[in-house]
């Protein structure tokens, strides 16, 4: 009988054992990346441009802004003029507001690095626009229809690289005081990336 009682005891003692390498501490760890780059190689340019605005002075009709649009897709120029102001008083009379592209212009060209290899970061266009300002007595050139290639998202490589083109719609401003002088007019977009 007590041969029995020790045989089960050293069996238990065994068990517990096995059990306490079982509750071993391990250590779990992970790298927060949410930081991707990216790179302007080619900026979004108007370039040279003829410019002739408008003023909403005035009788004989509302004008309406001429635009010029840089496609995103593959870069393409299309300018459309605006419709005539023939009212008395008006600083530009009976001109038609346009623009009249000149040379320079260009998509803008965005390198994305550090991102997960072959993952997909969002594009989210809503971000601010400043207009193009050329200083205090001219008017302002504003910008309109943000648009990239691809649109909502780009799928990366497997290096976690990707590339977007970037397009706008530039706008001649109503001003009944200034008109566009000769000099260089700047301004921003913001284009905020996740994934």
């Amino acid at each position: 009988m007590k041969v029995n009682a020790i045989k089960t005891l050293v069996m238990a003692a065994g068990l517990t054992a096995v059990g306490g390498a079982m509750a071993d501490t391990f250590v779990v760890s992970g790298t927060v990346n949410n930081v991707i780059t990216v790179t302007e190689d080619t900026a979004l340019s108007l370039g040279t441009v003829a410019l002739t605005g408008f003023d909403d002075t005035g009788d004989g009709g509302t004008p309406t802004a001429g635009t010029l649009t840089i496609a995103a897709f593959d870069g393409a120029i299309s300018s459309t003029p605006g419709t005539v102001h023939t009212g008395d008083g008006a600083l530009y009379g009976a001109v038609q507001s346009k623009f009249t592209a000149l040379g320079g212009q260009s998509a803008g060209s965005l390198t994305i690095s550090g991102g997960p290899a072959n993952g997909i970061v969002n594009i989210d266009k809503t971000g601010t626009l400043v207009d193009l300002d050329g200083g205090p007595t001219n008017p302002k050139i504003a910008l309109s229809g943000l648009s990239t290639f691809p649109a909502t998202s780009v799928t990366l490589d497997g290096t976690g690289a990707g590339t977007i083109s970037v397009g706008m719609t530039f706008s001649a401003v109503d001003d009944s005081t200034n008109i566009y002088s000769d000099g260089v007019y700047t301004g921003s977009y913001d284009i905020l990336f996740s994934y």
